[in-house]
């Protein structure tokens, strides 16, 4: 998934606390540059609490000016990204 697609899936509450460092990851490797994005790509969830993850994860996003989309326009991101996968089978 794409940074854009992992934030997408946040706002659509389809995001778990474990994805976060992933996502974070992704982030990073699409060049955004955040403390906070990078102390979350280092973490687990046996390193800090699923509170402490989100809380990094709206930090990161807040870094990076990452507005996290309304429900209609993340349901599109997610949408077309299934549409993708569909059509390279």
């Amino acid at each position: 998934m794409t940074f854009d697609q992992y934030v997408a899936a946040f706002a659509l509450g389809r995001l778990l606390s474990s994805d976060f460092p992933e996502a974070a990851t992704q982030a990073l490797t699409e060049g955004y540059e955040s403390v906070d994005l990078a102390a979350l790509a280092g973490s687990t969830s046996r390193s800090a609490s699923p509170y402490e993850l989100e809380e990094m994860w709206r930090r990161g996003l807040r870094e990076v000016n990452k507005v996290i989309p309304n429900r209609a326009a993340a349901g599109r991101i997610l949408r077309d990204r299934v549409a993708a996968v569909k059509k390279k089978r």
